[in-house]
């Protein structure tokens, strides 16, 4: 139900896209180009024209534009238009010192259904020499068709300073760290046409205290400890996060690190389980059911080596467990190493192995004969299902000269919902409560466990060569290649690689798979 947030990585929208940053993030800019769902169909996007334009003047004024033409790569008739248009402006002028700015916001977004306009203010306020910010913004939201327009707020008020007293109390010059952050978006409120968004019709509170002291001893360069305490719920004062934290992280005199984390989630409820991405926020009637999520403890340790030798180690071990016994570890390791300058190997490791009881298997849609086919009853299934996620990074990045450099990307990644036949289904009877267990199994597990039981792995690489003419003109050839299994485990790598669908199969699977290659040429006209 929630979507993933992607660091744009393309060099046209990271070229001082720091101008469009706001404490809600109202330009996303990787909805530029991105496929598009309508009618439960993926269709692709092409960027036909994009012109953007920014700059700053010696009074602190900054400025932004960006306008962006793409079109939908669609054969058929499914659209009566498909371009789609993006314009975004940004304005900030500096006030009271050069820390503390007032701006204003505004995109606009056209496509062949949707007309989507925001309007927003914010501001930075930096007092007491720097001791005292305050973080602000507020948007409007208008979507025509839209009768009611949604409105998102964004506070932060922060306050650092040294504490001096000629007393030996423990936290004597100690770095003091006090902030208070607030968010409101109502159940009108949608932004992510052009921005990011990961939900509306929440209301999010966040307070904060923590405490660093450089050079705490002989052995030591800085330690921090942090408290702090989360809270949110729906326009409707349901309950839908709580927790309160405490870690303590130690950075050595050699550089290395250390960190202890503790969570503790209490009792709270899940509202957000939606069919498909196309679900309609605004229509009368539409109801998501309201979980029940148990309390649970949390354990997370963190320990690296230091950054700046040859060979650096980013070790990290979580553990959870809740009230009604589901529990899971996570492990991740990162080891880089550079032998020489210009070579540079980095290997990532990311394990979750997780219980879940109430895992959310399907939504099946159910229609009943007597009111034809416009009605529809979403029955929510889930299971007791143990569940294994997998990924493995290898990247290599190399100079053969000051001319010419190599980067090579390769991820391997496995997802598996490890229930079977004989795992009971809970069906949610009432909100505010943990799914029951269903007497009669009335859902297909044969065909379910393609559909829902993600037995699912994928490999991609990605070869980038690059060669820099001079300081104004690079030219880029990137090789990409990309294939992916649904409904089949298996045992290792080489048997994902040479695997092939067939049509008449016992075992029913998916396959996807491409492979491209991009030649790009890019240059400047300013010296």
């Amino acid at each position: 139900s929630y979507e993933d947030f992607y660091t744009e990585k393309r060099h046209f929208f990271i070229n001082n896209n720091h101008i469009f940053f706001t404490p809600i993030n109202i330009f996303y800019s990787q909805r530029i180009g991105s496929s598009i769902i309508h009618n439960n169909q993926f269709y692709n996007v092409s960027i036909n024209d994009a012109f953007k334009i920014d700059g700053s003047s010696d009074n602190g004024f900054q400025y932004g534009l960006l306008f962006s033409q793409s079109e939908i790569n669609n054969n058929s008739n499914a659209f009566d238009n498909n371009k789609i248009k993006t314009i975004v402006n940004r304005f900030s002028k500096n006030i009271i010192n050069d820390n503390s700015h007032i701006g204003f916001m505004n995109t606009i977004y056209k496509d062949f259904k949707d007309l989507s306009k925001v309007y927003a203010i914010d501001g930075l306020f930096s007092l007491l020499d720097n001791k005292l910010k305050i973080d602000g913004q507020i948007a409007i939201s208008k979507i025509d068709g839209i009768s009611h327009n949604g409105l998102g707020e964004s506070y932060e008020l922060s306050y650092t300073d040294i504490i001096k007293n000629n007393k030996n109390i423990f936290f004597n010059n100690h770095i003091f760290d006090m902030w208070i952050n607030y968010q409101k978006y109502d159940q009108n409120f949608y932004i992510n046409h052009t921005g990011y968004l990961q939900r509306n019709d929440y209301d999010f509170l966040n307070i904060g205290l923590a405490f660093t002291e450089n050079n705490p001893n002989k052995f030591s360069i800085s330690r921090t400890f942090n408290i702090q305490t989360e809270k949110t719920e729906n326009m409707n004062n349901d309950r839908l996060n709580s927790s309160a934290s405490f870690s303590w992280q130690n950075t050595f005199i050699n550089n290395y690190f250390f960190s202890f984390v503790y969570i503790r989630t209490f009792s709270h409820y899940d509202d957000w389980l939606f069919l498909d991405y196309e679900y309609n926020y605004f229509a009368e009637g539409n109801h998501s059911p309201i979980v029940k999520k148990p309390a649970s403890d949390e354990i997370q340790i963190n320990f690296q080596t230091d950054p700046t030798h040859q060979l650096f180690l980013d070790y990290s071990l979580g553990y959870f467990d809740n009230e009604i016994g589901d529990f899971g570890v996570n492990y991740y390791l990162n080891l880089n190493y550079k032998p020489i300058e210009w070579l540079s190997f980095d290997f990532d490791y990311n394990l979750d192995d997780y219980s879940d009881k109430y895992n959310l298997l399907k939504i099946r849609r159910n229609y009943s004969p007597n009111l034809g086919n416009t009605t529809r009853v979403d029955e929510y299934l889930f299971s007791d299902s143990e569940i294994l996620k997998k990924q493995i990074t290898l990247s290599v990045s190399t100079y053969f000269s000051k001319q010419f450099s190599l980067e090579l990307f390769s991820r391997y990644f496995i997802y598996e919902n490890k229930f079977s036949g004989d795992t009971p289904y809970y069906q949610l009877m009432a909100d505010y409560m943990y799914p029951d267990e269903m007497e009669e199994v009335t859902a297909n597990y044969e065909n379910d466990k393609l559909l829902y039981g993600a037995n699912y792995s994928s490999l991609e690489f990605n070869c980038i060569f690059k060669w820099e003419f001079d300081r104004k003109i690079n030219l880029y050839v990137i090789y990409s290649s990309f294939k992916g299994v649904n409904g089949i485990k298996f045992n290792n790598l080489f048997n994902l690689m040479h695997y092939k669908f067939e049509q008449d199969s016992s075992t029913p699977s998916e396959v996807f798979y491409d492979k491209s290659i991009f030649v790009k040429l890019s240059f400047s006209l300013n010296n």
